[in-house]
């Protein structure tokens, strides 16, 4: 499996914790103010990036769907998996 980036690991580490302390995953908005960045691209970015390296998933067009992934074992157990279209990674 390809490395995050340090940003991404950064943002990984990020969602990891707002998870753990909030039970519902951060917005693009509220990653985009947790790191200073002004535009949601910045945050898209690294979103899709964590994505193409099989780090998170989440479901097109709905708001807090991220999901970190169980990278170890290859992906989430299958109550874990989003339902969704051919989209969802």
């Amino acid at each position: 499996m390809e490395k995050p980036t340090e940003k991404q690991a950064m943002v990984l580490d990020y969602i990891i914790s707002y998870l753990a302390t909030n039970r519902y995953p951060p917005t693009i908005a509220e990653i985009n103010k947790r790191f200073g960045w002004s535009s949601n691209n910045a945050a898209a970015g690294h979103l899709y990036g964590l994505r193409r390296k099989g780090f998170i998933a989440w479901r097109p067009g709905d708001a807090r769907t991220i999901q970190v992934l169980d990278t170890a074992s290859g992906g989430l157990s299958s109550s874990e998996r989003p339902t969704g279209g051919p989209d969802v990674v």
